[in-house]
């Protein structure tokens, strides 16, 4: 078990890290040939082009993972994805097309520094091929674990993107429009990849019933994806308007840094979604497969998050100019509050795919969402980008314990205490250190982090040697 996790998290991991992660990886080539305020630019597009699939679809992309395991045979199967595929494509374009004629009347006053053309309308354009071609076929393969597919798709998209991106931003010379142009781009190449293979998993019809059956479950989940993008986003979009393109542009290189953290944590849970999905209450069996898979998540996770949280600051200072060393402070806090994230993440399949009650996790996300935009909206006005690590961190520790609360009425899913002790305790360690070691020279500060994160994984080891010698136990 423990064999077939690491290999389908690593895939899946890496996958996502590379697709979505791609931000991170064109950090040295966005900050040397961009300004900061170009980056805070490309920071709200990508946020515009991320927000986009929600509604077009009707957050129809989590009825495409539920339902999988909800049908006993393929040709059922291919039957639904047809549906909902081909609701997508015109629920999404019927968006597109009310959005541009809009242009002139909703943007300008949601955004006060970033011009519809060519940012927003090139992120609307982003946003409606993501909807159409990438996101049902990626939960298909999630969902059937398929790893290898999913992983393929987000290389291709990541190799294709990166050609077209370093044209448009090295060659070219068109700062964050290139930069946008080269991800349409690589949309555009992947989505014909995904099509080739991923129709012999669908047949193009329509089953109505099918459809009802999708939509009652995701439109209550429509609040839950809303939430959850809003809880990642709207420290930025709330920034827009009260600080400079500049400062805006820091902190979308230390969020965008942080965000690696996020995707490593996606592909791990993606790997233990499927136990999840088959997991049956009245078996003593599943229910120790579960846990074993729970452990394996947390423990791996541990050891990433701490060398993410050690090393972040020094990645800042080797891959960017000295334009962008401002982002320095706040990329530690913005780990942190993926750290939260981490602990929600199984909370949330117990409510997604055991209980099935998409009211519930839509209930938690949108109160932590609503909490988080109003902090957000207190306190960067007064404190800036400080106000939005604090918002950052304190919203996630709300979506995690209000998700805790509500998975237990349906699976009491208990973390090892020793995981949950050592991953604080580690965290704390390093926000101190990190803090202390502000202005020394980097080659001591390297080595003395060295030291830290080779003391983390000796206690790791040492109290979950199981994981790492291969087998887990409960």
């Amino acid at each position: 078990m423990f064999k077939k996790l690491l290999r389908e998290s690593g895939i899946y991991a890496i996958g996502d890290v590379i697709n979505r992660g791609l931000t991170f990886f064109l950090v040295p080539l966005y900050t040397a040939y961009m300004l900061p305020s170009d980056y805070g630019i490309l920071g709200i597009s990508n946020i515009i082009m991320s927000i986009y699939p929600i509604f077009a679809a009707m957050g129809i992309q989590g009825a495409a993972l539920k339902f999988y395991y909800d049908y006993d045979n393929d040709e059922d199967r291919k039957d639904f994805y047809g549906t909902v595929v081909i609701f997508s494509i015109i629920s999404s374009g019927l968006m597109f097309l009310v959005l541009e004629l809009m242009r002139n009347s909703l943007f300008p006053h949601l955004f006060k520094n970033v011009p519809f053309s060519p940012y927003i309308h090139l992120s609307l354009v982003g946003g409606l091929l993501t909807t159409v071609f990438l996101n049902i076929p990626r939960q298909h393969f999630r969902a059937s674990s398929n790893a290898a597919a999913y992983s393929l798709a987000n290389i291709v998209l990541t190799v294709t993107t990166l050609g077209f991106t370093i044209w448009w931003v090295v060659v070219a010379r068109r700062g964050a429009e290139g930069a946008l142009l080269g991800k349409l781009a690589g949309l555009i190449c992947t989505s014909v990849v995904i099509v080739i293979y991923f129709v012999r998993f669908m047949r193009i019809t329509f089953n109505l019933k099918a459809l009802k059956a999708a939509l009652a479950y995701s439109i209550p989940m429509m609040p839950h994806y809303l939430s959850s993008f809003l809880i990642i986003a709207a420290s930025r979009v709330v920034m827009e308007r009260y600080v400079s393109l500049s400062d805006l542009g820091l902190f979308n290189l230390a969020f965008n840094i942080g965000m690696t953290l996020y995707l490593f944590i996606i592909g791990l849970n993606n790997a233990i979604v499927p136990y999840f999905g088959k997991l049956d209450l009245s078996d003593e069996n599943s229910i120790t497969e579960v846990t074993k898979a729970t452990g394996f998540y947390l423990t791996i996770f541990s050891l990433i998050a701490f060398f993410a949280m050690i090393f972040a600051p020094e990645a800042i200072i080797i891959l960017t100019p000295d334009t962008y060393l401002g982002a320095i402070p706040y990329v530690t806090p913005v780990l942190v509050g993926f750290v939260f994230f981490a602990l929600y993440a199984p909370f949330s399949n117990i409510i997604t795919l055991v209980s099935g009650n998409s009211k519930q996790l839509a209930l938690s996300t949108t109160t932590a969402a609503g909490l988080g935009i109003f902090l957000n909206i207190v306190l960067i006005p007064k404190f800036l980008l400080t106000g939005a690590v604090i918002a950052h961190i304190t919203t996630y520790i709300i979506l995690a314990t209000m998700t805790w609360l509500l998975a237990r009425r349906t699976f009491k899913l208990h973390y090892s205490k020793t995981n949950i002790y050592v991953l604080f305790a580690g965290t704390l360690l390093i926000v101190i250190s990190n803090h202390l070691l502000l202005g020394t020279p980097i080659i001591i500060v390297l080595v003395i982090k060295l030291l830290i994160f080779t003391l983390l994984f000796a206690v790791l080891w040492a109290f979950r040697r199981d994981i790492f010698r291969g087998h887990i136990v409960g």
